[in-house]
């Protein structure tokens, strides 16, 4: 993420309403986002492409795909970009298992308010890599 800008969420969510509720989470905790909603797979690869998300949040079940198609699109179009599965119902099966070991979070759809904070988490600079960086301009 671009410190001089609000980060960037592509959000894969059928419903107009969740996408509201999650941005109300979002600007209510203090976290002011660009986001972009897209309810088709075929636009994934497109959004990844010009929108240049920081994060890609993608809904478990969507009509005609689900969000293990969408976590393999971004990995392989834009493999740096962290993935956030939103589940509205947390199941447990060989699918939920698959997704889990792709994606950097889990966040429950009854459990918005945890939204922001693992957020800007996920988001943070990576502190190892500043102390690299700082490390190799030493040499």
């Amino acid at each position: 993420m671009h410190p001089a800008r609000p980060p960037r969420i592509l959000l894969v969510e059928d419903s107009p309403l969740d996408a509201e509720l999650l941005e109300l989470e979002l600007r209510e905790a203090g976290l002011h986002a660009d986001m972009l909603r897209i309810d088709q797979l075929s636009r994934v690869p497109e959004a990844l492409a010009g929108f240049r998300p920081d994060v890609v949040i993608s809904d478990w079940r969507l009509p005609g795909f689900s969000g293990l198609e969408v976590l393999h699109l971004v990995r392989e179009h834009a493999p740096g970009v962290p993935f956030v599965l939103l589940c509205g119902v947390y199941e447990e099966d060989s699918n939920t298992r698959q997704v889990l070991a792709g994606a950097n979070l889990v966040l429950r759809k009854d459990a918005m308010e945890e939204a922001a904070p693992a957020l800007r988490t996920l988001l943070a600079p990576d502190p190892d890599a500043v102390v690299a960086d700082d490390a190799s301009s030493d040499a």
